[in-house]
């Protein structure tokens, strides 16, 4: 039993470490968008690695994060998203 509780509170010190890191690079985009002056333009390249990248976030929110302080989950973002003429978040 005494792992049982070890590994669940190593497991939570973990996620929270993982969610305050989250937090900080969403406050991060934020900051950055608030500063540009115009749209920012992406090459095709960017694009794809942009898209690549983004479908384990979008699996990780939809699955393993709590709906809180600003994460939603993958159908939430496509509403947000559908909502904003497309820009995804």
């Amino acid at each position: 039993m005494p792992w049982k509780r070890m590994l669940a509170l190593v497991t939570g010190e973990i996620e929270e470490s993982l969610l305050a890191r989250v937090e900080y690079l969403i406050e991060e985009n934020r900051v950055l968008r608030n500063q540009l002056q115009q749209r920012v333009r992406l090459t095709d390249a960017e694009r794809r690695t942009l898209a690549e990248k983004a479908v384990l976030p979008v699996a990780l929110s939809a699955n393993s994060f709590p709906h809180q302080n600003g994460l939603h989950s993958g159908a939430d973002r496509s509403r947000m998203a559908a909502g904003a003429g497309g820009r995804v978040f």
